[in-house]
């Protein structure tokens, strides 16, 4: 059961911040090797449409499990690390670590991706951790569920939502421009969407 929150964000409920825990560690026995293997294929195939990150960025991917989207990174030639509270044993690609408080220096990152935003203890403290380890001049990519739209919340996901122009309108509170989206279908449907930080022109209204 989910508790409706505010702007169209649901949240489950847990106990502790413990059974939060527990709860999403244990996900990674639903995976399978197949899976992982056709994402890795899909997401190339997904940020090859549009390539609008920087040359030798640096990017950090949160709630990566085994690393899948890692090593596509890494295929594009960019240097890239993930977290996951369980990403397995001897994983070089992701390390044990909670999205929610990241164990990373302010402004690291010239790009951050997830498509973890669903499994979120507290979206805006996310949100936060995202906004205080990106670079200035950074990108957010997220790869997002439709919500309520499609379909009901599984059994892992602490954070749900209308529909994708819920998320949109977080990041725009935040002074971010969505400057790519993109539909696709698998492994579930939902959206890509990118956002980069207002420039300061942008943001009086100068361009």
């Amino acid at each position: 059961m989910f508790m409706q929150a505010d702007n169209g964000i649901a949240i489950r409920p847990y106990e502790s911040y413990k059974n939060y825990i527990e709860h999403q560690q244990s996900k990674l026995k639903t995976l399978k090797s197949i899976d992982d293997f056709e994402f890795e294929k899909v997401l190339l195939e997904r940020l090859r449409e549009e390539n609008i990150i920087y040359d030798k960025a640096i990017v950090i991917c949160l709630g990566a499990r085994t690393g899948g989207e890692v090593r596509v990174f890494k295929k594009m030639n960019y240097y890239s690390i993930g977290i996951d509270l369980n990403p397995g044993d001897n994983n070089c690609d992701v390390f044990p670590a909670d999205f929610n408080y990241l164990p990373f220096y302010n402004n690291i990152a010239d790009v951050v991706f997830t498509n973890a935003l669903d499994h979120a203890y507290n979206i805006n403290t996310l949100l936060d951790e995202m906004e205080r380890i990106l670079g200035q001049i950074g990108i957010i990519i997220i790869e997002i569920p439709e919500g309520y739209v499609i379909k009901d919340p599984g059994m892992y996901e602490s954070t749900w939502w209308t529909n994708s122009n819920t998320i949109k309108n977080l990041f725009y509170k935040r002074k971010f421009k969505l400057i790519y989206e993109n539909i696709f279908d698998f492994p579930w449907k939902g959206r890509q969407l990118r956002f980069r930080r207002l420039e300061i022109g942008e943001i009086n209204g100068k361009h």
